[in-house]
């Protein structure tokens, strides 16, 4: 590198990329190649893994010949999102980027394009669309694209119906605000969620590149989100935890429409537990656990719970 090049590496502020791992180098090795292939070249690489073999570790050893990595094994584990909140602790840059070690940059000016959304401090953070490649079918991919940014910017509550933004991996932001956020260990199914409600409501000043920088594998065996797809129990419980977070910053009409999409995931689970929360509970949760023992009332709220969520676009 010659001098013109350290001095324009010195105007730009420093990425750092942090990985947690856990037990799979296949996809990993996929992640540092493309972190090896961008154009933006003022990063760091930390690597906090929670493997119980080598294998991540000799993985590391190839790589750290190529560009400089930080890597640590913890033990005992750390489990997540705690190996997130620990790799994004022993940050040094201005920005930060959270990579799943399955994920991975799509393109070599990937991390460039969405470093330029942050350089003037116009935004606190930046947001990319995903591609999605499904392991167990390769020839088919999609891409998720991030809609109606501006309208969850306002009402961040509505991430309560869904993920509108995808992996972690899709967010580069200010190290401040990463630093200050960090992932939230009650939650595994909707920590992301969770993260992404909170962000936003702590500052408005986000963007989204329209076009795919970032691809994620999915459908891959080691993947936690594969563990809790089928566990209504645990996604039922963290949502509640979710809607008690929200609740007093909604309309009566926004919790309604909350209320029925927890339902949905009650009744999705088939059994007849009633919802037990420490705070008091919401009148349709009442209904609901009175209808345990009503099959008739079942059958009602049931039909209103189908209902609401097929037209709840048309009033929120």
């Amino acid at each position: 590198m010659d001098v013109q090049d350290q001095d324009y590496k010195k105007q730009q502020p420093k990425v750092s990329i942090c990985i947690p791992a856990y037990n799979q180098t296949q996809y990993l090795n996929i992640l540092l190649a493309s972190i090896q292939a961008q154009t933006f070249k003022n990063f760091e690489v930390i690597v906090s893994d929670d493997s119980s073999t080598e294998a991540v570790a000799e993985m590391i050893k190839e790589f750290d010949k190529k560009f400089p990595i930080n890597y640590t094994r913890n033990s005992p584990a750390l489990g997540s999102p705690e190996n997130w909140n620990a790799a994004i602790a022993k940050a040094t840059g201005q920005l930060i980027k959270i990579m799943h070690h399955d994920d991975f940059f799509s393109q070599s000016t990937s991390l460039q394009k969405m470093v330029a959304y942050l350089e003037d401090g116009k935004y606190d953070y930046v947001f990319a669309n995903t591609t999605i490649q499904n392991v167990q079918l390769p020839q088919t991919q999609r891409v998720h694209a991030i809609k109606d940014f501006s309208k969850i910017l306002k009402n961040p509550e509505l991430t309560f119906f869904g993920n509108p933004i995808g992996a972690p991996s899709t967010l580069l932001c200010k190290q401040e605000i990463a630093k200050q956020l960090q992932y939230n260990k009650q939650f595994i199914w909707l920590v992301d969620v969770e993260y992404y409600y909170r962000l936003f409501k702590l500052s408005t000043n986000g963007a989204v590149v329209k076009e795919p920088l970032i691809a994620t594998h999915d459908a891959a065996e080691h993947q936690i989100s594969k563990d809790c797809i089928d566990d209504y129990e645990l996604q039922a419980k963290e949502q509640l935890i979710l809607f008690y977070q929200m609740q007093n910053h909604v309309s009566r009409l926004q919790s309604f429409f909350m209320q029925m999409f927890f339902l949905r995931t009650t009744f999705l689970q088939n059994n007849r537990n009633k919802i037990i929360a420490k705070e008091k509970l919401p009148l349709w949760f009442k209904l609901y656990n009175v209808s345990v023992a009503h099959s008739w009332l079942r059958s009602v709220l049931l039909l209103l719970v189908k209902t609401s969520n097929k037209f709840r676009p048309i009033f929120i």
